[in-house]
């Protein structure tokens, strides 16, 4: 998640915006040799600064909560053609969840959850317009990057980072459009604490 979170906050900073998180990948990650858990709806929280209904919230969290497992499960085994990338992401965020994956199956690495994991996203809704949303996202990565031939871990810093992240209704369903890096912190800290 980390290593993802990195690049992908790079690419962000760059003004390619893109999402990720740290511990090892940019909110990439998965428990080792397994797809990962999603995450329990109690890290999901909601506050809106906007009139919309709550099944438009609620829409909008699941979507961010799923992109976030859909980079999980993308990368282990790397697959871009997962098809919970083009579930959960659109336009620029899927672009760039793809290319990542791409890169990462190149150099034989997957991003995987630790044991003891606190990865996690706590989301809260500020605006929704119409059919674009934007979220605040406080993000813990602690996902390990792993080189598959060799077994050995390239990457386990733990990573926290607030994210704003932009969303579409396509088709009536809400998608990541668009991450970008609001700020990042070493380890467990600001946002998530």
């Amino acid at each position: 998640m980390r290593r993802v979170l990195g690049v992908l906050v790079l690419v962000s900073v760059l003004g390619v915006v893109f999402a990720g998180c740290g511990g090892g990948s940019e909110g990439e990650g998965s428990a080792p040799g397994s797809s990962p858990a999603p995450p329990p709806s109690s890290m999901v929280e909601s506050t809106s600064t906007t009139t919309q209904s709550s099944s438009d919230e609620e829409a909008i969290l699941a979507s961010v909560q799923g992109y976030w497992r859909a980079i999980l499960r993308a990368n282990d085994p790397p697959d871009p053609e997962h098809p919970d990338l083009e579930r959960y992401a659109t336009g620029d965020a899927l672009e760039r969840a793809v290319a990542n994956v791409k890169e990462r199956r190149s150099l034989n690495r997957v991003i995987r959850l630790p044991a003891e994991s606190q990865y996690r996203h706590m989301a809260q809704v500020e605006t929704i317009v119409g059919d674009r949303a934007t979220v605040i996202d406080c993000g813990v990565d602690d996902t390990l990057v792993i080189d598959v031939p060799s077994g050995v871990v390239l990457n386990n810093a733990v990573e926290t980072t607030r994210w704003r992240t932009e969303l579409v209704r396509v088709d009536d369903t809400w998608k990541v459009a668009r991450n970008s890096v609001l700020e990042a912190w070493r380890g467990v800290d600001g946002c998530a604490l």
